[in-house]
């Protein structure tokens, strides 16, 4: 029976852990999507020009500046040859790095088959 308990504590950890990753990811996707409708200029003039932001908000507006940093690098990278097939106008960015948020998410997540294998082995 203690050993009941003990994987279903830790199934409650582990699904908690799953939850709180997933309301970060979705966070996350919302600031990718914030970062579409401003420019870099402007976000930067927020940042250097006001003195009196407080720090969350300073933070918000860093984490805004990175991703379009990010956005202008994944079309127009300063070490090597912009992708061709992609053109900004027409692609959506924000959608692109939430789907590879997604995936990267997914392997975190997924449990490999062989820690079933091992489980069932080392289990009387």
């Amino acid at each position: 029976e203690d050993v009941h308990v003990c994987i279903f504590i830790i199934m409650v950890v582990f699904i908690l852990l799953v939850s709180l990753l997933l309301v970060i990811a979705v966070m996350q996707q919302r600031k990718f999507l914030m970062g579409e409708g401003v420019r870099q200029k402007d976000i930067h003039e927020k940042i250097v020009g006001e003195s009196n932001l407080s720090t969350l908000r300073k933070s918000v507006y860093v984490d805004l500046l990175v991703y379009r940093i990010l956005r202008r690098e994944f079309f127009h990278p300063s070490i090597g040859q912009a992708h061709r097939r992609v053109r900004p106008a027409s692609f959506h960015f924000h959608v692109y790095l939430g789907l590879c948020m997604s995936e990267f998410v997914v392997e975190l997540i997924e449990i490999p088959p062989f820690c079933y294998t091992t489980v069932m082995f080392c289990l009387p």
